[in-house]
């Protein structure tokens, strides 16, 4: 997808590039369908390098996909340290998409991981939960605000 064909969010583009750019993190909250997962990747495009992105694979695992490099899976605190580890020493944005979807303790192994290593993290949460950890997960997002 082109940024350019995201209509009218070329302005919030900008911010988000320009708050990772400044050492932040950005969480794009909002209900199914309206287009966080779009707008995510028009951000992922106008980046000015490749993001390592986390994908989840099913609630307790993720896979790191990192272009030129093979991908790994990672099911744990330690594993999800790893990857950010490496992606902050590279200065590469971690970009995740649906963040709400991991397990709780993914989430908080990709929160403290970011928070303690100085990665960059952009990522999307649904604001329409639909398990009974949601709370669990987002409680932990707060540690990036």
């Amino acid at each position: 997808m082109r940024t350019e064909r995201v209509w009218g969010r070329s302005d919030l583009i900008r911010r988000a590039n320009d708050a990772l750019a400044q050492g932040n993190n950005v969480i794009v909250a909002g209900a199914v369908g309206v287009g966080t997962t779009r707008f995510l990747s028009a951000v992922e495009e106008s980046l000015p390098g490749p993001p390592m992105e986390l994908v989840c694979r099913s609630g307790s695992s993720a896979v790191c996909r990192l272009e030129g490099a093979p991908d790994e899976v990672v099911t744990d605190a330690v594993g999800v340290d790893a990857v950010i580890a490496r992606a902050a020493d590279e200065g590469i944005v971690v970009v995740v998409d649906d963040l709400d979807a991991f397990d709780a303790p993914l989430v908080e192994g990709v929160v403290d991981a970011v928070l303690r290593r100085g990665a960059r993290l952009i990522a999307t949460i649904r604001t329409c939960p639909v398990s009974s950890t949601a709370d669990e997960r987002f409680s932990a997002l707060q540690a990036l605000s």
